[in-house]
């Protein structure tokens, strides 16, 4: 049986990379002029099960692989996604990867790691709370990350400094939504929480 991770789009949006539980990574492309036909342009083997979704930035595309011996951040060099480089991870994946903006995130239950388009690790934070829930929200140069027993980070994408917090009360089940000039939060109980924006 295969089984397919979610794919990743490269910028531009004619080409998205994919792989399965055979540890094999595709990029599949248009292939006919009238773009009506999908075929594979490249394939290659992994040393380890994918874990997560993929996410692309730039010239970069990013996927975590796992074995005995841990998790790694697996980074492959656009378009040809040709392996570059890989990172321990502290942990198991827990969520992600996931591009917010021109940045790739991605946590394990102990931090949150941010990788760009130029195939860099550009920092890690430590996490306090977590697991990390739901998708993440950009706000101008920050991004807004919920955690699962009930906190919202607002996370500098610079620096990866965690600028401001609001705690929710209870534990939660999705990430934030904007509205208005508030955050709506779905808690574990079925309540719709409505919260000020974590603000510095």
């Amino acid at each position: 049986t295969t089984q397919w991770s979610r794919p990743a789009v490269l910028d531009g949006g004619q080409e998205f990379v994919i792989a399965n539980n055979h540890r094999l990574l595709y990029r599949v492309g248009i292939k006919d002029k009238e773009g009506k036909q999908l075929a594979e342009l490249s394939s290659r083997g992994m040393e380890g099960d994918v874990v997560g979704s993929w996410a692309t930035v730039g010239s970069a595309c990013y996927g975590v692989l796992r074995s005995g011996a841990g998790d790694v951040v697996a980074a492959y060099a656009l378009p040809e996604a040709t392996p570059a480089q890989q990172w321990p991870l502290t942990g198991r994946l827990l969520w992600g990867p996931q591009r917010v903006g021109d940045v790739v995130l991605l946590a394990t239950e102990k931090e949150l790691v941010c990788l760009d388009g130029a195939l860099q690790q550009r920092w890690k934070t430590p996490l306090d709370h977590g697991p990390v829930i739901g998708p993440a929200l950009r706000v101008d140069a920050h991004v807004l990350l919920a955690a699962e027993d009930g906190f919202v980070w607002r996370i500098d994408t610079a620096s990866g400094n965690i600028v401001a917090t609001v705690e929710i009360g209870e534990p939660v089940a999705s990430g934030p939504v904007v509205y208005g000039d508030r955050l709506l939060v779905a808690g574990q109980s079925g309540v719709l929480f409505n919260v000020g924006t974590p603000r510095p």
